[in-house]
Order: C-alpha cells, then sequence, then structure tokens
C-alpha cells in the first residue's frame, strides 16, 4: 500500500497548485512557463548525449517494426501526450488575440511536442534495448539516465520528469477550472460554479478541482505498487481524452454540416477524425 508519504506529498503538491492557479492565471502561466523552458532544456541535453553515446547492442533503434496491438497502444498514449490544446480554448476569453490564439497556440504546441518527442525518441532508443525499456515500464526515464552516465545522468533525468508533473499538473488544473466555469455559466452545471469572484477569477471552480485533485491523489496511495497506479491514471486519462477528441470531432461535423464553405475542414476532416478516433480507441479496449 502506497498511503504513506508519498500520497501526502502529491496530495501537498496539488494543493500548492490550486493555491498558486487561484493567485490568478498570470502567475500561473509564468510559474508553467519557467517549468517549460527547464523541462525543454534538461530533455535536450538528454536527447544531445545521447546521440553523442556510442549505440548499444540490441538497442531498441535497430528493432523491428511493432505489431498492430503495440501501433494502437503507443496512438493512444500519443493522445495524452499530444493534449494540450483545449487549454487554450479554455483560456481563450484571457488572452489577447482571443479569436485566434486558441488555435494557434494549439498548432505550435501540437508541433514543438511532436518536435520534441520525435527527437529524444530517437536519442534514447540508441541507448536503450526493449528489453530493458520492458523491464522498466514504469521507470523508463530514470533507466536512460542509468544508460547515459550512472546516479549523475539518472539524477537529471528524475528531475526532469518533476519538472514535467509540475507542468502537466498546472495545465490539468487551467484547463479544467476554466471549462467547469465556463459550463457553469452556460448552464450545463451548477450556476455556482460559473461566477467570478471580485478578482474576476473562477474562485469556486478552482477550489472544487483542487480538492477533487487532492482526493484523488490521495486515494490513488491505495494501490499496490506505483506501477500500478500510474498504468491505472495514463490509461483512463488516455481513454477520457481520446474520447473527448472524439466528440469534438463529432460536434464540428453538425454545426458545419449545412455549411457549404467549410464541407473540407468542418465536415470531411472531423469525420475521418471521428472514425478513426473510434476504431483506435475500440481496439484499445478490447486489447
Amino acid at each position: 500500500m502506497l498511503l504513506d508519504v508519498r500520497s501526502l506529498v502529491g496530495t501537498g503538491w496539488v494543493f500548492a497548485a490550486g493555491l498558486l492557479l487561484y493567485s490568478g492565471l498570470r502567475p500561473t502561466s509564468r510559474v508553467t512557463n519557467v517549468l517549460l523552458v527547464a523541462e525543454l532544456a534538461i530533455l535536450a541535453l538528454g536527447a544531445v548525449a545521447a546521440f553523442m553515446h556510442l549505440p548499444v547492442a540490441n538497442a531498441a533503434a535497430a528493432a523491428g517494426f511493432p505489431g498492430g496491438a503495440a501501433l494502437v497502444g503507443a496512438m493512444v498514449i500519443g493522445i495524452w501526450m499530444l493534449d494540450g490544446w483545449e487549454v487554450s480554448a479554455s483560456t481563450a476569453e484571457e488572452a489577447q488575440a482571443a479569436t485566434q490564439a486558441p488555435g494557434l497556440s494549439g498548432i505550435a504546441g501540437l508541433l514543438l511536442s511532436a518536435a520534441v518527442l520525435w527527437l529524444c525518441m530517437i536519442g534514447f532508443m540508441r541507448v536503450g534495448t526493449l528489453a530493458g525499456f520492458a523491464a522498466h515500464e514504469g521507470d523508463a526515464m530514470a533507466y536512460i539516465g542509468l544508460q547515459l552516465g550512472g546516479d549523475v545522468w539518472r539524477a537529471v533525468i528524475a528531475a526532469t520528469v518533476l519538472v514535467s508533473l509540475a507542468a502537466s499538473l498546472q495545465t490539468t488544473l487551467v484547463y479544467l477550472t476554466r471549462s467547469f466555469f465556463t459550463m457553469g455559466r452556460d448552464g450545463v452545471l451548477p450556476l455556482g460554479l460559473g461566477t467570478l469572484d471580485r478578482r474576476d477569477q473562477p474562485a469556486r471552480a478552482v477550489g472544487l478541482m483542487t480538492a477533487a485533485g487532492m482526493a484523488f491523489t490521495l486515494a490513488s496511495g491505495l494501490s499496490p505498487t506505483i506501477r500500478a497506479a500510474f498504468d491505472f491514471i495514463l490509461n483512463g486519462t488516455s481513454m477520457f481524452l481520446g474520447i473527448l477528441f472524439l466528440l469534438s470531432a463529432a460536434a464540428a461535423v453538425r454545426i458545419f454540416a449545412l455549411d457549404a464553405t467549410r464541407r473540407l475542414t468542418g465536415v470531411v476532416l472531423p469525420a475521418f477524425g471521428t472514425l478513426a478516433l473510434i476504431v483506435i480507441l475500440a481496439f484499445s479496449f478490447v486489447q
């Protein structure tokens, strides 16, 4: 059982993130930007070290193409890894150029995430083996750190993971609080969630999401192992986001079905995305 100091530390971390968000979106965005720059810097350093490292015997980069089940599983996890555009949409009303910022920010974030992921995967697959990754599914980055040079690199990589988790936590809270505020304002959820305080901040939504995050983080300590908790959270959020994207694409088809000027971008492409996501999520669920 993990209901010990680690669960309490994680719960305290969520509480601190909630306090920061309660102070306002501007300080939250500044902290998130610092975390993002630090994360990218450490990942770039690790990728450079991996490219300079001699390829190991039986490196994963030399392995054959994965089977269909493994490929679909990677695609589902990829949905989670490349998620983030909805944060831009949720905060559009609080940003400059509100009608253009969500789309541009989402595309820029997607391209940056994909580029960083691609470069790191190429580099890390040169220094890790399939057997090594399989044996360290729960701590793959720590495994890469050991492969690069022992405990020093392992500590550097561990710092990267912690920074990434902090940035992801802030992003998730921003998205959920703004989404709950909007749904409360529109009457989909209780109207109390759609109100602003005297600072024009959705304090009630922030409080609700922070409390829920603390409760679920504390509950994750009931999992028998860290790996089991991580797998449950990763798979659950991947499926949730996949369904979110599916419904968003289907909504676009419905909205633009009768608009001849948006036939390609508003109907054909979202319809293709809807069908593709249905197949991917159904196959992943069965597997």
